[in-house]
This record gives C-alpha cells, sequence and structure tokens, in this order.
C-alpha cells in the first residue's frame, strides 16, 4: 500500500523510495528482535547463575544491560538493594527498579519498598505505598508482604493485613508468619490479641 500510495504521488521514484523504506525498516526490526532475544538469554542466564548463589557471575552478565533491558534491570536492582555480587547500594537499586518494574511486579514492589524506606519526603513514601498497592493487584506476594510489613511497623495491622501476609506465607515468604505471630502475640492494630495464633504462626 505504501509503494502504490508513492507511486502515485511520486512516480517510479516513490515506488523506489517507498521499498527501500520497507527494506530499511525490516532490517531495524530484525536487529531489534535479536538483540533483545540475545539479552533474555543472557538475563536467564544469569538468573540461573544467581539461583544457584553465584550472584557475582550473574552480576558480570548484566551489569551493562541493565539500561536498556527491563528484565537485566530487575535483577540488578535485587542484587544491589541485598548487596549480593555487588557492593549494596540503595540510590542504584531504586534506579534499576524503576527501569524493571515495567516488566515484573515483585521489582515494582521492590521499588515501592525502597521509595518508602528511604528517609524519603512524605510525597516519596506516599508514593512508594501507591507502587506497593499496584504490585499486589498484579499478583506479587513480595508487595503482600512488604505492605503488611508496614502496617505492622505502623500500628495499623487489620484482618486485610493478616489476609495478605497468609498469602505471602504461604509462597515462600516465612518472614510473613514471623510478623503474624507479632500481629498476635501483641495485639497490634484493629488485631484482637491472641497469644495460641500467634505461637502457631512462630512455630511457622
Amino acid at each position: 500500500l505504501g509503494c502504490v500510495g508513492f507511486g502515485i504521488a511520486f512516480g517510479l521514484d516513490g515506488i523506489i523510495l517507498a521499498i527501500i523504506l520497507v527494506v530499511v525498516g525490516v532490517i531495524v526490526f530484525s536487529v531489534s528482535k535479536t538483540k533483545k532475544e540475545k539479552n533474555r538469554a543472557i538475563v536467564n542466564s544469569a538468573w540461573n547463575d544467581y539461583n544457584q548463589n553465584r550472584p557475582t557471575e550473574a552480576f558480570v552478565k548484566v551489569k551493562d544491560l541493565g539500561d536498556d533491558c527491563p528484565e537485566a534491570a530487575s535483577l540488578l536492582s535485587l542484587m544491589y538493594y541485598l548487596g549480593q555480587g555487588v557492593d549494596a547500594d540503595m540510590e542504584k537499586a531504586l534506579h534499576y527498579a524503576e527501569l524493571g518494574k515495567k516488566v515484573d511486579p515483585d521489582t515494582q514492589a521492590l521499588y515501592g519498598t525502597i521509595l518508602y524506606h528511604k528517609n524519603s519526603s512524605e510525597k516519596e513514601r506516599n508514593l512508594g505505598i501507591q507502587e506497593l498497592i499496584l504490585s499486589i493487584t498484579r499478583g506479587s506476594n513480595l508487595g503482600r508482604l512488604r505492605f503488611g510489613e508496614i502496617e505492622v511497623l505502623e500500628g495499623i495491622a487489620s484482618e486485610n493485613t493478616v489476609e495478605k501476609l497468609k498469602i505471602a506465607g504461604e509462597n515462600n515468604y516465612n518472614y510473613a508468619y514471623y510478623l503474624l505471630a507479632q500481629i498476635y502475640l501483641e495485639g497490634i492494630g484493629q488485631v484482637p490479641k491472641n497469644e495460641e495464633r500467634g505461637y502457631e504462626y512462630m512455630k511457622k
């Protein structure tokens, strides 16, 4: 259709120009797709290293990809946050979490957590809460854990807090059970004290 349009408007020269533009477009698209596939393979390999307790090797693989590859940024944000494979750096963790949050809800939860806790303004703390809420709507159990933790720290736990932490605990975040135990042993917020239930969660 482009060739026909250019042909009507500019004759043979227009058709030739349209063909050149199409070819260039196809080449650019192919190169971009190939680069994304290559980066995805590198990130998958880095995650494998990270999960096999080889964070230094993982960091080396993705350290130069973070600004151009959201999947790599997600892994970098976690490593800078925890200081695994590289020295801990909250500013870099925040930077990469902001880049990676669009492809991973847990990275969005990490972004919200850092914003909330980084001695920031009330505006940034509120933004952190919003990011955590959005991560939960995307299914992040890390978001449930960190949002519940904040409610415990602020003394505003509720049955909603309990439900979020139960789901996080059932998905291998055992720290959620510690928070639940704390809620029931102390009777935090709207949740009445229940030592028996608190001890049950402490055992978990």
